[in-house]
């Protein structure tokens, strides 16, 4: 049996896969001058409150483009 341990990423409660992929996107956009961090996504978007999260912190600004 293979059992993954999340709780070494992300903070507050956050963690998995979306939070990884953040903790690698996110540095590199603030590595590139990046002063907004746009995601797209549905109604319930993990990922987009994900990035809301992280890219408060991040950039100036974070927008999440929600379609209904």
């Amino acid at each position: 049996m293979w059992l993954k341990d999340e709780s070494g990423y992300g903070s507050g409660g956050w963690g998995g896969n979306k939070v990884r992929k953040l903790e690698w996107l996110l540095p590199e956009a603030r590595r590139r001058g990046a002063r907004t961090v746009l995601s797209v996504g549905g109604l319930g978007t993990n990922w987009g409150l994900a990035e809301l999260s992280g890219g408060s912190r991040t950039a100036r600004c974070a927008v999440l483009d929600v379609a209904a």
